[in-house]
């Protein structure tokens, strides 16, 4: 089968669902298809093409996809491009990503006879007024994410808040798929934990009897972080130690503003660890192998989050065997049963996540029981599992 996953945004620039499309395009290749990537043309994407194991294709360098939306004459090259490309390739499955402005090419290729297959990844459906977060908060791109989504007749909720927020929009229920972001097993096992504890904390200076919680992700309004101080300024009151490891573009000011608290020993700030090989080599993972090390070292794993479309750093970590702490908001609620792999806490109360966070402290036991049910959990998500759930949805005729 020959599939094109046409995305909104690509590596070498790396996020959620950056990492979401390639992972998905990798197993699929590994299944045995073709599968095929489109973006919009950009010099520094030459330097990877060649490494990738599916094809990475592009758009023409003055066909923007952030002006595809409401502008004509752009849509003329789009269609004229997209033709080309179906006739040239002969794709048997077209599958976007993000309702805008990807979402754009949806009616054109309707036009061509084919049905794609539709995934929104979160700030293309979802707004967060408080920070300003989401396309649709645009009145006009609104409306057009509105016609885009009640047009598709295969949508994908990758959870059951996106789901909702499909029906709002006033989609059939029959064109809502249900099919989460993945997971790979194997990835996130394939170094003991024995082994990363000890590269872990040999490397950030971490005695072995200290416990560490663990957060990844960039230092986004939506991700919460501005709690993480007050969390880790109660937790330090109890004779419990801990250290908060925090991976992530832009987190320097969590420790600065705990340095000015006297806390500094408590909280470890890494950088962004993103692409894991550099051009030159056979292949990028996601998450990268230094990642898979903070997984499996850490003891716990805390993110405050606001808003998620689907927790993709939740469900890895219940997939290494992590207790997770969050927040009661959508797109983790699906994934943590508070109580049984971890514990929900109400959103923007710092008190509330870090009494969660301390009862796990104190509580090996509990800790270790919670992985189980974690990991039992993340069986459900495993990419293999995933990819051929999209696959059969390719397939599937349109009602």
């Amino acid at each position: 089968m020959r599939i094109v996953h046409f995305t909104g945004a690509f590596l070498p620039h790396v996020g959620g669902a950056e990492a979401v499309v390639h992972n998905l395009a990798l197993e699929q290749t590994r299944m045995g298809h073709e599968a095929f990537v489109l973006n919009g043309w950009d010099r520094s994407k030459n330097a990877i093409r060649k490494y990738l194991p599916y094809r990475l294709l592009s758009l023409p360098p003055k066909c923007r996809i952030d002006e595809l939306f409401n502008r004509p004459l752009r849509r003329m090259v789009l269609r004229a491009w997209l033709t080309y490309l179906q006739r040239r390739f002969r794709f048997d499955a077209w599958h976007l990503h993000y309702a805008y402005p990807v979402g754009s090419a949806l009616p054109l290729l309707q036009a061509m006879g084919m049905e794609p297959v539709l995934t929104c990844h979160g700030i293309d459906v979802q707004t967060l007024p408080s920070i300003r977060y989401g396309v649709r908060l645009d009145p006009e791109i609104d409306r057009e994410v509105t016609r885009v989504l009640c047009r598709c007749k295969k949508l994908v909720a990758i959870g059951s808040d996106m789901h909702r927020e499909f029906l709002q929009a006033g989609c059939e229920t029959a064109r809502i798929f249900d099919i989460p972001n993945g997971v790979s097993l194997d990835r996130m096992n394939s170094i003991s934990r024995d082994t990363a504890a000890r590269k872990i904390r040999s490397r950030y200076q971490i005695p072995p009897e200290v416990p560490i919680i663990l957060t990844v992700g960039r230092n986004h309004p939506k991700k919460g972080y501005d709690l993480i101080p007050a969390m880790i300024e109660s937790l330090a009151r109890t004779a419990q130690p801990f250290v908060w490891l925090i991976v992530g573009p832009r987190c320097e000011s969590i420790s600065e503003r705990l340095a000015a608290r006297g806390l500094a020993e408590h909280v470890r700030v890494v950088g962004s660890l993103g692409l894991s090989e550099k051009p030159g080599t056979k292949t990028f993972l996601f998450p990268s192998p230094e990642m898979v090390e903070m997984f499996r070292a850490a003891d716990l794993f805390a993110f405050p989050t606001k808003l998620e479309a689907m927790g993709l750093v939740v469900l890895e970590a219940m997939a290494a065997g992590l207790p997770v702490v969050t927040t009661r908001v959508p797109g983790v609620r699906d994934l943590v049963e508070s109580g049984v792999n971890g514990y929900l806490a109400r959103e923007g109360d710092a008190r509330d996540m870090a009494q969660y966070i301390r009862t796990l402290l104190l509580d090996p036991r509990l800790r270790q029981a919670m992985e189980a049910k974690g990991r039992q959990k993340a069986q459900e998500y495993d990419w293999p599992r995933i990819a051929q759930r999209y696959v059969d949805l390719y397939w599937r005729p349109c009602s």
